[in-house]
């Protein structure tokens, strides 16, 4: 917050009083770790994405990739007008919708390498 202060009207006089965040993870991850952390935001939005890529191409592939592509591009879009991956639960969300999609909906039958076994 201090680092917005200098491009406010009146510092953070009146803006703590209400905000208490950027209202955006972009922002939020700028500002606070620089290119290093937009680069770590958008590795962390496209891990489902390229996780799915890699797994098994069994007959729930296409399902996994357009879940996949939706959550990432969800928290995408949502988290540019609010924040999503500062709160405990909107991550956590993430994260297990993402380890539901790319480790559960898969056929028991196809290996890693996607042979049938």
């Amino acid at each position: 917050m201090p680092s917005i202060a200098p491009y406010l009207p009146n510092g953070l006089d009146t803006f703590e009083l209400v905000h208490h965040h950027l209202h955006s993870d972009t922002l939020d991850m700028g500002v606070s770790a620089g290119a290093a952390g937009l680069v770590a935001y958008g590795m962390v939005i496209a891990a489902p994405v390229v996780g799915c890529l890699t797994s098994p191409r069994d007959s729930q592939f296409r399902a996994r990739l357009i879940g996949t592509i939706c959550l990432s591009t969800a928290y995408l879009v949502f988290g540019a007008t609010y924040l999503s991956f500062g709160y405990e639960y909107h991550t956590t969300l993430y994260v297990c919708l993402a380890a539901i999609l790319i480790g559960f909906c898969r056929d028991d039958n196809v290996t890693a390498k996607g042979q049938p076994s």
